[in-house]
């Protein structure tokens, strides 16, 4: 099920047995969740755990995410060719507890809504847009100051 090697994205991890694959709830109505894997990270990098919010690619956008399960294996249903790699770890939001989860996938069930909606209405909206949580440079900075 691996795909050549010339198809694969440059981070994406050589050793199987040790990687670390990501399913992740985007804060965005109408998907179910995605899977991504964690780029090989040096080794003073926190990993995240469920709770944790990432920014992940979604096509051409960077959308907020939340970490609900962690597998150590490649995930079957997942054509490995077409995971890609999670952009980064917002260490700095607070980490979702297993109860409040647990009231997300309540209410997801509940309401018969998918579990992203129902993230999508409870993260304010200024905390959704992932500009807001990219590191920002002078360049990029003076740059929009220019356009003002």
């Amino acid at each position: 099920m691996h795909p050549p090697p010339d198809r694969m994205p440059a981070d994406f991890p050589t050793d199987l047995s040790t990687s670390c694959w990501l399913e992740v709830v985007l804060a965005t109505p109408g998907l179910r969740p995605l899977h991504y894997f964690l780029p090989h990270a040096p080794e003073n990098t926190t990993l995240p755990i469920v709770g944790s919010w990432v920014l992940a690619p979604l096509g051409r956008r960077t959308l907020l995410g939340l970490v609900t399960a962690i597998h150590t294996q490649d995930p079957g249903e997942v054509a490995v060719d077409r995971l890609r790699p999670v952009q980064s770890l917002l260490s700095t939001l607070p980490l979702v507890s297993p109860a409040t989860l647990a009231f997300y996938r309540f209410t997801a069930s509940y309401y018969r809504r998918p579990l992203g909606a129902v993230l999508a209405s409870a993260v304010p909206p200024y905390l959704r847009l992932a500009r807001h949580h990219l590191p920002t440079t002078r360049a990029s900075l003076a740059t929009r100051l220019a356009q003002k």
